[in-house]
């Protein structure tokens, strides 16, 4: 191996660990086990049932808990542009 090589390497390995740290300052850890237990909740709740009837749906979307979650993925979507295109 050459030297620009280790360099490059060293670069990419630092980079790696400072993506770790924002990761875990920014409370990935525990975002990332809230949305696997949510997840995980969801799918034993709908287990073995039939989805949703229309009329089921739109009780469900006039329910606070619902539209605080569709609130936050409309948020997430409108954000994730700016973020991605910087």
């Amino acid at each position: 191996m050459t030297g620009p090589m280790v360099t490059d390497m060293a670069e990419k390995a630092i980079k790696g660990v400072e993506l770790a740290d924002s990761f875990v300052q920014l409370g990935a850890i525990d975002l990332v086990d809230g949305m696997l237990t949510a997840f995980h909740n969801a799918q034993e709740e709908t287990k073995d049932k039939e989805p949703l009837s229309s009329m089921q749906l739109m009780k469900a979307v006039t329910q606070k808990e619902t539209r605080e979650g569709m609130t936050l993925m409309i948020s997430f979507l409108q954000n994730l542009p700016k973020q991605l295109n910087k």
